[in-house]
């Protein structure tokens, strides 16, 4: 079985040093192309604006989904040690 690349970099001893040691080249993002004119950039950015405030509203009917799950399971916790507790008496 073939070493893999980074093993054969670091036993191969024809290599020159810095080979073990060098990062792959980064690729740079293209660069997002804006609207000339006015309008659309406005259009654009309202859309951007409308989809943010749905993103909000999922986002806290999540959380608020979330904390009653809490809630409810705190209840149930609670009412299970005083079931106990009442249980163990006399």
């Amino acid at each position: 079985m073939a070493d893999p690349p980074y093993l054969r970099l670091v036993h191969d001893k024809s290599a020159p040093p810095e080979a073990a040691t060098a990062r792959p080249k980064r690729r740079r993002r293209a660069k997002a192309s804006v609207p000339s004119d006015p309008a659309s950039h406005a259009a654009e950015l309202a859309a951007l604006r409308k989809r943010l405030s749905e993103l909000e509203r999922e986002s806290l009917r999540d959380n608020h989904v979330i904390c009653a799950a809490v809630f409810l399971m705190s209840c149930a916790y609670f009412g299970f040690v005083v079931w106990q507790h009442v249980a163990a008496m006399p």
